[in-house]
């Protein structure tokens, strides 16, 4: 089932947990995403590159919300010295 592309490169960001609950259908989708490795090589590992798709696609968006955003990114990486 493999998609023939190599291994993705550990992540080297600090990592904190994030509890989400969701439905049996949403896991499974998840689960098959994560099949072939692309996106993550589990569901939550897909669930976090889809949550930081959205995100990166939400800071685009030019309204409220993506301003609030891209502030709170900026605050981040000023008050950690960290690009993540």
């Amino acid at each position: 089932m493999g998609s023939g592309r190599p291994g993705r490169p550990p992540n080297s960001a600090e990592t904190v947990i994030v509890s989400i609950s969701t439905t049996k259908v949403v896991k499974t989708l998840l689960e098959v995403v994560a099949e072939d490795g692309t996106y993550g090589k589990n569901a939550a590992e897909v669930a976090n590159w889809l949550i930081g798709e959205k995100l990166r696609e939400l800071r685009k968006g030019g309204d409220i919300l993506a301003e609030r955003l891209n502030q709170a990114q900026r605050q981040f990486h000023a008050e950690t010295g960290k690009n993540e």
